[in-house]
């Protein structure tokens, strides 16, 4: 038998974004996470279906906030990003340095070219939890 592992004692999963409604060209600014206990790498996902309407695309990045009120974008050494989505649903996870971020994140997405249609999708963080859990390394 393998080592079995406890993997929901292992990570806080935390809503970047809670299902965003179709919109067309718009940005949905996700709720801030405090991480402060969450540190190490951790992985955000993207889920979202296939942009409908005219040439849709959707970019979702993600942003960090020392007070949770000023938020800027992560620079890509701590998160590469995801691939931009048009008319082909998607499932991407990217991994985040945390040790890199300000205590807050959040997501935010961005619809355009979505005339008559947008996108549906959700993001999420899957941190390390607690502050006693070692970094993978």
């Amino acid at each position: 038998m393998g080592l079995r592992v406890d993997l929901l004692n292992l990570v806080d999963v935390k809503e970047g974004i809670v299902i965003a409604a179709a919109r067309a060209n718009g940005t949905v600014n996700g709720t801030g996470v405090d991480r402060r206990e969450n540190r190490g790498r951790g992985v955000v996902r993207l889920k979202s279906g296939a942009g409908t309407g005219t040439a849709p695309t959707l970019d979702v990045s993600v942003q960090d906030s020392t007070d949770d009120v000023t938020y800027a974008t992560v620079a890509a050494a701590q998160f590469a990003g995801f691939t931009q989505v048009t008319t082909v649903a998607s499932v991407q996870a990217v991994a985040i340095d945390l040790d890199g971020c300000n205590r807050y994140i959040r997501a935010r997405g961005v619809t355009a070219g979505a005339a008559g249609g947008g996108h549906v999708y959700t993001v999420d963080f899957i941190l390390p939890a607690g502050p006693d859990v070692p970094s993978p390394s």
